[in-house]
């Protein structure tokens, strides 16, 4: 009887023990064995790898469409649930056990260095913090971000979209304008930096009918910026402004751009159109100005 007795206060201490501890997921595991042998961990998303790109971010919040601002959601979301996954290790392994030698007993039977583990969790909770705190911003910020921005009134005066690659030594523009008599003027150049585009003179139809564009495909709710979510290297850098009589759209961007349903490209290729017809270019490309 004492040996049961015995016994069954063993087992429910073992069990006290490990209450509220997670079952340890191997493959989680594998994860941040794998993070240990690259020696760091960082979020996957540049607006939560650090706080000051985090606080850089917030400071453009306003120069953001929706569309980015729920890309940005769908990758903060990847990198918490990857960090939630490493924290959830931590759980299965330490528990609720409070003392630091105890907990770095039991970490050292699955990592050799205790202490580069530890900074992986440290760091894991820091993602979790800046994911739940710019999830909370764009929660509120993208359902009004497009609707700050309305259709400029007016005849159409300017329409310029430009791209470049300083690495490629090479720069797309395409550019719709009017003169001081009112004639409207066409220019693509689609080549290196130093040929000139020629211009021909197009009709009012050609404005008319690119004002519709903007209007129709909402191309007034672009963001004033886009950057990428995910750090690029040797991308191309663009820019876009359409002048009205009574406003303008500005936007820029390096790496990423517009939705396609904004029909910025549809508007490119409809002026390339007209100006082949006129004014062949013989090292044309098939590469969209606009990197979307």
């Amino acid at each position: 009887m004492k040996r049961l007795f015995a016994w069954l206060v063993a087992t429910l201490m073992s069990v006290g023990a490990t209450f509220g501890q997670k079952a340890l997921d191997e493959e989680s595991l594998s994860l941040v064995k794998e993070l240990c042998q690259r020696g760091f961990y960082r979020a996957d998303c540049q607006w939560v790898a650090d706080d000051e790109r985090l606080n850089d971010y917030l400071g453009m919040l306003g120069d953001f469409s929706t569309e980015s601002m729920n890309d940005t959601r769908e990758s903060i979301a990847r990198d918490k649930e990857r960090a939630q996954r490493i924290l959830n290790v931590r759980k299965a392994i330490v528990g609720k056990n409070k003392k630091v030698a105890k907990q770095d007993k039991e970490l050292a039977r699955h990592f050799p260095d205790v202490a580069l583990v530890r900074k992986i969790f440290s760091e894991a909770e820091a993602v979790v913090a800046r994911c739940d705190k710019l999830e909370k911003v764009l929660k509120s910020a993208a359902p009004a971000a497009d609707s700050r921005r309305s259709m400029p009134k007016g005849q159409l005066q300017i329409f310029e979209s430009s791209s470049s690659n300083g690495f490629a030594g090479r720069r797309s523009d395409v550019k719709l304008w009017r003169d001081k008599e009112g004639k409207g003027w066409l220019s693509v150049n689609r080549s290196f930096y130093n040929r000139e585009a020629k211009a021909i003179e197009v009709g009012d139809s050609v404005f008319q009918y690119v004002r519709d564009m903007v209007e129709r495909r909402r191309l007034y709710t672009v963001g004033r910026r886009y950057m990428p979510d995910y750090e690029i290297m040797d991308a191309s850098s663009w820019s876009l402004y359409i002048k009205f009589e009574g406003g303008d759209i500005s936007s820029s961007g390096y790496a990423s751009g517009p939705s396609r349903s904004l029909g910025l490209g549809d508007i490119e290729s409809y002026l390339m159109g007209i100006y082949r017809q006129k004014v062949p270019q013989k090292e044309d490309s098939e590469e969209r100005f606009m990197p979307r």
